[in-house]
């Protein structure tokens, strides 16, 4: 579902899915969609791991969102703290 919601490059902008699209772009593809409740299901999986900032929900398949990039996911590096000598 995150490679279709960012199969145009938009990426950290505010966009409108519909979850309807998604279903008939992975029927093509899988021979059949998903139910309603695994189309929520993987919605609300992005969301709660901060893949998909969700800025406002329409209907349960029409929602404002902002798409992240793979790497917000990756830790941040923290560096060693330096110990100065003061003399």
């Amino acid at each position: 579902m995150w490679e279709w919601l960012i199969k145009e490059g938009k990426l950290n902008i505010e966009v409108e899915p519909d979850l309807k699209d998604f279903n008939s772009w992975i029927a093509k593809h899988r021979g059949k969609g998903y139910c309603r409740n695994t189309l929520k299901s993987a919605f609300n999986t992005l969301v709660e791991n901060r893949i998909v900032n969700l800025v406002k929900r329409y209907t349960w398949r029409i929602v404002k969102i902002v798409t992240r990039p793979l790497e917000f996911l990756e830790p941040k590096k923290t560096y060693a703290k330096r110990n100065f000598l003061t003399l």
